[in-house]
């Protein structure tokens, strides 16, 4: 059954709220949001943590765009929507395909708001490419192919945001961009302000012209500040005004307060019968250290490079700077590819490799599995596999002897679901402010000190601002999973939570006279809802070349 054809559900419903927005603030941290609170930078922001409750709110495995922001419109956990990573698992053909909208196995909340009769307006929540028809509106948002034009339904929407010159996401590899002076700080900066204000006004008039029961936008501004400049937002955090006499500083700080800003304009638009919610997908933090998975897997001989290969890739990551001054963008693409890091590993002689950089993933190369693969299934995999997760979760850092491993977990031990099959083998944690990367080692050491980048780095703990109809007012700061978002949002509209759904109502953020009148309740929906239709395009070829140089722009892919 495609979204389309979503037969309505018969119910007695009792709503908190006529209305439920969720705003998507993408990597958003308390480590940043309360101090600029404290200082009276975020008044919107913090005028609605005082109303209504705080809670941190616990990313995926990994903390990534996208399975996080699957598991936010689905409710699920990664082994029952079956997106890992921003890319599935090898092909048959060597072939990583990027993810998009038909990756998603599980129904999303939309999809069952409109089996109850309510629509929904979605502006741009990553991983919704191709949009789909529903009762309401879509735009898509990260991880559309031609992000200089908009992708939304209906066709009036596309329209009207073209004639706007909206902006689906900031492509920050496009001009080769550079991010080592203050200069070069302030320029994106003034960039990512502009997608925002950019943003909000095609927000503003979806509201006034296209009303809708459940509405969600996401500004993925401070993700692309946070990864390229984090060195200047740590003064701001620690040296608070006397950090703004510092041009750079002051300009990052004005992306802070322009996002305020947007917050501001939008909850001008509610009403008491409106519900808000204020989340991001997952965290951050400083990056200090990058750790060397293959590397580390080619020492304990679970990884062979090919003769010469190796040491190539390192000589073209020495001359990169150069290069890049004195070759054709295209040259630059093909050697890229031709050096890339899965190229460089001797396949019929490998046992288990690194997944991408953003991944925090090993993958056994399993013979039926892997085009090349060398384990064998059962019992060799299930040992191989046990021996290399003991020995990273006992991995220590050399320079100062600590754990490098938050968690480490065997694949049945971090999902559940049917798509368990779609999972890396092996999944783990790092500990703050470490980035685990299939890339080679420059000098041969398993660890590479890149505090002075000044970058940061995902974390998981992110964070959920909630106030509004049928929203407790509490100072206490809880926890919550991503993936209880969609299950809330259900039952502020009255909803009973889909057994299809591995998330919790967070009671912790709903008022008491509402829980005590109506107890959350799980029960199986009269019509099931489908999920995105098995037949729905994914990227040619051209466009999976486009969308990995952009995740690689980013820092997300190996």
């Amino acid at each position: 059954m495609s979204c389309g054809q979503v037969k309505e559900q018969t119910i007695s419903r009792q709503p908190c709220a006529e209305r439920v927005w969720v705003i998507g603030l993408d990597g958003a941290t308390f480590r940043l949001l309360d101090p600029f609170g404290e200082r009276g930078w975020m008044p919107n922001l913090t005028k609605l943590a005082h109303e209504g409750t705080t809670a941190v709110l616990r990313s995926t495995l990994p903390p990534i765009t996208a399975p996080a922001w699957t598991s936010f419109l689905t409710g699920c956990n990664p082994g029952r929507h079956g997106v890992y990573a921003f890319r599935g698992p090898l092909r048959s053909d060597g072939q990583r395909p990027v993810c998009n909208a038909a990756a998603i196995r599980a129904p999303q909340t939309w999809q069952f708001l409109e089996s109850f009769g309510l629509s929904s307006g979605l502006i741009n929540v990553p991983v919704n490419y191709p949009v789909q028809p529903l009762d309401g509106y879509m735009v898509a948002g990260m991880l559309v192919p031609d992000g200089d034009l908009a992708v939304a339904y209906p066709a009036e929407v596309q329209e009207m945001l073209r004639a706007q010159g909206y902006v689906v996401d900031l492509h920050v590899g496009r001009r080769e961009r550079q991010t080592h002076t203050p200069e070069e700080v302030i320029r994106l900066a003034d960039d990512v302000i502009a997608t925002v204000q950019k943003r909000l006004q095609a927000a503003l008039q979806l509201l006034a012209q296209r009303p809708t029961f459940f509405f969600t936008i996401v500004f993925v501004a401070p993700d692309r500040i946070q990864h390229y400049a984090w060195r200047y937002l740590e003064r701001l955090i620690h040296e608070g005004d006397a950090a703004r006499g510092d041009p750079a500083c002051q300009r990052l700080l004005s992306v802070y307060q322009e996002l305020d800003r947007a917050v501001g304009e939008l909850l001008a638009h509610c009403d008491e019968r409106t519900a808000v919610i204020v989340m991001s997908d997952h965290g951050f933090c400083a990056l200090h250290s990058r750790f060397h998975l293959n590397d580390w897997l080619s020492r304990h001989g679970w990884l062979k490079f090919k003769s010469g290969a190796r040491s190539a890739r390192q000589q073209a990551k020495r001359a990169r700077l150069w290069l890049k001054r004195l070759l054709p963008r295209r040259l630059l693409l093909w050697g890229r590819r031709a050096l890339a890091v899965d190229q460089t590993v001797d396949w019929d002689n490998t046992l288990a490799y690194a997944g991408d950089v953003s991944e925090s993933a090993i993958y056994l190369n399993v013979r039926g599995r892997e085009p090349q693969g060398t384990v064998e299934p059962g019992e060799p995999y299930y040992q191989l596999r046990a021996e290399i997760a003991a020995a990273l979760q006992e991995l220590r850092d050399p320079r100062s002897g600590l754990p490098v491993m938050k968690y480490v977990a065997q694949r049945e031990e971090a999902y559940e679901g049917p798509y368990l099959d779609l999972a890396p083998d092996i999944v783990f944690e790092v500990a703050e402010g470490y980035e685990a990367t299939p890339e080679v080692a420059l000098e041969g050491d398993l660890f590479t000190d890149v505090s002075a980048e000044g970058r940061g780095a995902h974390e998981r703990d992110g964070i959920l601002i909630a106030a509004g109809a049928g929203i407790r007012h509490s100072l206490a700061r809880g926890q919550a999973g991503i993936a209880d978002i969609a299950p809330t949002v259900l039952y502020l509209f009255g909803l009973p939570v889909p057994a299809e759904m591995d998330g919790r109502v967070i009671e912790e953020v709903v008022a008491a006279e509402w829980l005590a009148a109506r107890p959350p309740r799980r029960e199986s929906l009269a019509t099931p809802v489908a999920g995105h239709p098995a037949d729905s395009a994914s990227y040619s070829a051209d466009e999976q070349r486009l969308l990995e140089q952009r995740l690689s722009d980013l820092g997300y892919l190996g």
